[in-house]
């Protein structure tokens, strides 16, 4: 075996993977896309994760794949030095947690990422990934959507309040 033989098979296994996350996307995206407008335009890639904003500055939503799991979230960062904003905006979101939660009907994935710069919300909407059959891919997109529309309704009324708290605590 030559010495770059496990470069080159390491990249092939790199290189699959993408275009399975691609074609994943390719089928959910625009399924997604036409049931939730804010999706539109919004391109197939090798991204395990697809970002579009939210309306507020710092804050976007992002719809994101793995081998065996698929879900939606809220990324919290308006960038470079605003570590103490992006948590305090997570802290007034998850001071509102309880009616969020029951907004969209069960628990989220709160991750303050004190360690980061950034903080995230996130829930898994499906157990099947970009690893399953394709011919799942289109529940997948169904899950999603469904997620979608009440994650946003849930989190949306409450990140004016949430930035313009960070704003006055920083």
């Amino acid at each position: 075996m030559h010495e770059d033989q496990p470069i080159k098979a390491a990249l092939t296994v790199r290189a699959r993977r993408m275009m399975l996350i691609r074609e994943f996307w390719s089928i959910v995206l625009p399924l997604v896309a036409r049931a939730h407008p804010r999706w539109a335009g919004q391109t197939a890639s090798e991204s395990y994760w697809l970002h579009t904003s939210s309306g507020v500055p710092g804050l976007r939503y992002d719809l994101w794949v793995r081998q065996n799991d698929a879900g939606c979230g809220l990324y919290i960062d308006a960038g470079s030095g605003k570590q103490a904003w992006n948590k305090a905006v997570f802290d007034a979101l998850r001071a509102n947690r309880a009616e969020i939660e029951d907004v969209f009907g069960k628990p989220l994935d709160w991750w303050r990422l004190d360690h980061k710069q950034s903080a995230v919300l996130s829930s898994i909407a499906v157990t099947v990934g970009y690893k399953s059959p394709r011919e799942q891919w289109p529940e997948v997109a169904r899950k999603l959507i469904e997620q979608v529309l009440r994650f946003e309704a849930a989190i949306r009324p409450h990140l004016k309040a949430a930035t313009d708290a960070a704003t006055g605590a920083v």
